[in-house]
């Protein structure tokens, strides 16, 4: 124990944190990709020396041996079983044990992502209760017990949004329900998902594949990994090429995607991991169709608005370094930078509104040239010790956040189009006006600890955390030359508690509370409390002896207070009298009845609405694009013998209740029921697929974000898929 300590000390006097922070570059007006940042190169250098030291310290004559020391800030898919996961690192931030954890979190693992045919986090999120999928067609956006869920987190880092990921260097989805950000910085008061990359492994392989579908859509994947050298190098190479058009008229995807990832086992007890990712996304942006009156406009889901010279390219360039270096079974520690790039221009036509005929849809077209930096370093340090009968894991971490958001948008009107029958081919405009020019740079610090403890042979586990937020915020307008400066801080704590009476079932109890500090002000210059939400959610899962069968059953209760709201009484200015809750019922099902049949069942019964308002007529308007109930149901069975060894069938069910469209519920979204179907053969080093979606053919919409942005569920489409294993 008094060694771990010592080890912390050293880590701390030999690379300062705050010392760290100071060589992030300055906020800039350009980006260059791919250059690896000066930051990077000093995490390197830092890291190198810090961590052989302490290994040094702890086991200077110790040689090398085949028992490496798996750190407990990583997981792996070794446990998984079909579609059942056990443990996680999205609850705790440490490799920990679903059932010893006091949260409700789904595990969307490799098998599931597989059979959904999934490009995209969307397609293997339909499952997951309390999930909906947002509007952002350049983007991911979620809907979690209610509330946006903002951006997702990779490896435990916040991530941007400008384009949707791409899961062909995916591992797993770890959607952690509830405020989290006592492990995962500023989270919704819904939950966070954490996509974890996938790992070098120790035996040469790799894996290619084809898809083929409907709408010309054309796919292709790789996957390679295995040991370098002397075993100590270890790499993964994953990338997707995809050309694709679409059901929606005039809509075309073409990505390009790679990722290398190295690792290198430097002693037993010390690994480094190094990550890089690039992502190219041009598309022609599509937003949907618009609302009229109480319902979208009735229309087919091909029904495209915008103009055959609108495009949107995102280039992105991602790298992750991290050293993780674990002393026996007392101490842990990892050194973590990630560094994410992202430039996006585009000529974007903007839905404006329907005219008030109802027979013509207004328009803008928008030229952009944005982009987005942010890096961010954490530090984690893991202490595991006894007091009498009693285990503690102390978890004692920083983060430091640097982001850059930024760019120029110029506009210029364009014709209306008719609802019904439109005609594409209208010339880009030869002028645009000056729109926008905006520079937002925000420095985080934040530090967070967290405390388990086990006791009666980890029958009870005591939870408790807080995290302690503080950021200051520059904003420059370039087009007024003003600038604005704000800043705040909040703590952030959580409760929890597992209790398992006995084996198959355990118990849980959490209470947690997000505080956001707000990052404007009015214009005389008053500052707001941060937005605060709280939630109590208490749940119970079960588990069968041989594992076969496991159920989670959580009950939640969610308030988001200090929501800003417009001042009715003063234009420009707010008040921070909103409020928002969202309670409900979740049921998660994971089952194997026999060998070759898997099933993913969830749902989802919740009342999301207004609280508090400063106009009381709002009070009682639901959240927009949450469902009442939800349902969905997964299975999937491969023979086992025979004639049709091998041969596998599946059928899914989502059915999704009513929903309202914006927050002032003007308009209404209609349920639905949506099937798909699956086929899958393998034989030998092959394996193919097909994969109905909507199978019937259901005509619904998938999501809405306003009155000018509702997106239709795709119609009945096919999906084919040839993989080879090498």
């Amino acid at each position: 124990m008094q060694s771990g300590f010592q080890e912390f000390g050293r880590l701390l006097r030999v690379a300062p944190l705050y010392d760290l922070c100071r060589l992030l570059p300055k906020p800039r007006k350009t980006m260059l990709l791919p250059n690896i940042s000066r930051c990077a190169s000093k995490f390197i250098l830092i890291t190198s020396v810090v961590c052989p030291l302490v290994y040094a310290q702890a086991d200077a004559d110790k040689p090398m041996t085949e028992a490496v020391i798996l750190s407990p800030f990583v997981i792996t898919s070794e446990t998984d079983a079909g579609y059942r996961s056990e443990n996680t690192v999205s609850g705790t931030k440490t490799n920990t044990e679903i059932r010893k954890t006091p949260q409700s979190i789904q595990v969307i693992n490799p098998a599931f992502i597989s059979d959904q045919q999934s490009q995209v986090m969307a397609d293997a999120l339909r499952y997951t209760s309390g999930v909906t999928e947002g509007n952002n067609s350049r983007g991911d956006r979620f809907e979690m017990r209610g509330f946006t869920t903002g951006i997702p987190f990779r490896n435990g880092f916040r991530d941007t949004g400008r384009a949707p990921r791409d899961t062909a260097n995916f591992d797993r989805i770890e959607v952690a329900k509830g405020p989290a950000s006592v492990i995962m910085s500023r989270t919704s008061p819904g939950g966070a998902m954490n996509i974890l990359s996938k790992l070098p492994q120790p035996k040469t392989g790799a894996t290619v594949e084809a898809q083929f579908g409907s709408d010309s859509f054309k796919r292709a994947v790789f996957d390679a990994t295995g040991p370098l050298g002397d075993g100590k190098l270890a790499y993964r190479l994953t990338g997707a090429l995809q050309d694709s058009s679409s059901h929606v008229d005039l809509f075309y995807i073409e990505r390009k995607f790679v990722s290398p990832i190295v690792t290198f086992q430097a002693t037993d007890a010390l690994k480094f991991v190094a990550e890089w990712e690039y992502l190219d996304d041009l598309r022609r942006p599509y937003d949907g169709i618009l609302a009229f009156g109480t319902a979208p406009l009735n229309v087919g889901p091909e029904t495209y608005y915008g103009e055959t010279f609108a495009y949107n390219d995102v280039q992105t360039f991602t790298q992750r370094y991290e050293a993780l270096y674990t002393q026996g079974s007392h101490f842990s520690a990892r050194l973590a930078f990630r560094d994410n790039r992202t430039n996006e221009v585009g000529d974007v036509v903007n839905q404006t509104g329907v005219s008030s005929s109802g027979l013509l849809v207004n328009r803008r077209v928008s030229r952009q040239n944005n982009y987005v930096d942010n890096q961010y370093f954490q530090a984690d340090f893991l202490f595991n010790f006894d007091t009498g009968n009693v285990r503690h894991n102390l978890l004692l971490g920083y983060e430091y956040g640097w982001n850059l958001t930024g760019g120029a948008v110029d506009r210029a009107s364009l014709a209306a189009i008719s609802v019904t029958n439109p005609q594409h081919g209208v010339a880009i405009p030869g002028t645009f006006a000056p729109f926008s020019n905006t520079q937002t740079a925000t420095w985080y610090r934040e530090y967070y600890v967290q405390e388990q403890a086990f006791f009666f042979e980890d029958r009870l586990t005591l939870l408790a955390g807080a995290r302690f937020a503080a950021f200051d915020n520059r904003t420059d307008n370039f087009r007024t030359s003003n600038t604005t400066r704000d800043g705040g801080d909040a703590p952030n704590p959580r409760f929890g508690a597992v209790w398992l009476p006995r084996d198959g079932i355990s118990l849980y109890v959490i209470s947690s509370e997000i505080q956001v500090a707000s990052t404007v002000s009015d214009p005389d210059g008053t500052t707001f409390d941060p937005v605060t939400s709280k939630l109590l959610e208490s749940g119970i899962r079960l588990e069968t002896s041989d594992k076969r069968f496991a159920f989670t059953f959580s009950y939640f209760d969610l308030v988001q207070n200090n929501v800003l709201q417009s001042d009715p009484n003063r234009v420009g200015f707010r008040l921070q009298s909103g409020e928002s809750s969202s309670h409900g019922l979740e049921v998660d099902m994971t089952a194997t009845p026999m060998k070759g049949w898997e099933i993913l069942g969830a749902a989802s019964f919740m009342k999301a609405e207004v609280t508090g308002d400063v106009n009381p007529a709002r009070i009682g308007l639901r959240l927009a694009n949450t469902p009442d109930r939800s349902f969905s149901f997964w299975n999937k069975y491969t023979l086992q013998s025979g004639l049709m060894k091998n041969l596998g069938l599946g059928i899914g069910v989502i059915n999704v209740s009513d929903r309202v469209g914006d927050a002032n519920n003007t308009f209404f979204l209609s349920s639905y029921t949506r099937v798909d179907l699956s086929l899958s053969y393998k034989h030998d080093r092959w394996m193919f697929d097909l994969n109905l979606r909507n199978a019937l053919d259901e005509k619904y919409i998938e999501a809405s974000s306003s009155r000018n942005a509702v997106r239709p569920g795709a119609p009945s489409n096919l999906l084919a898929r040839i993989h080879y294993r090498f």
